[in-house]
């Protein structure tokens, strides 16, 4: 189906949460592309607590993306084609804040 969430998006490491300013790692999977596969290009669009992160794969299907929250949120992190099926994968992602001490 055209627009299907068929591209899998999970967080790499789903034991340790996902915190401020540590990086964001974020396993896709294909399994449900097939037979037909994802045509290039994707789409990367990251959005939450007031920021937005874009990147566009040209050459290569990504097996892992990445992003660094700047803040504590909800994150949603969407992988799409921006032709052909416009297949996509949808993840949010809770992200807790800033637990480093501020000092003046």
């Amino acid at each position: 189906l055209v627009g299907a969430r068929a591209i899998k998006l999970t967080l790499a490491d789903a034991t340790s949460p996902a915190r401020a300013h540590k990086t964001v790692w974020v396993d896709v999977g294909y399994d449900e592309v097939n037979p037909e596969g994802v045509v290039l290009p994707l789409d990367l669009l990251v959005t939450g607590a007031g920021s937005k992160i874009e990147h566009t794969f040209r050459r290569v299907r990504p097996t892992q993306v990445a992003f660094t929250p700047r803040d504590g949120g909800l994150y949603t992190v969407v992988l799409s084609e921006r032709h052909h099926n416009r297949w996509l994968g949808v993840l949010e992602v809770k992200v807790a804040g800033d637990d480093r001490l501020v000092t003046s």
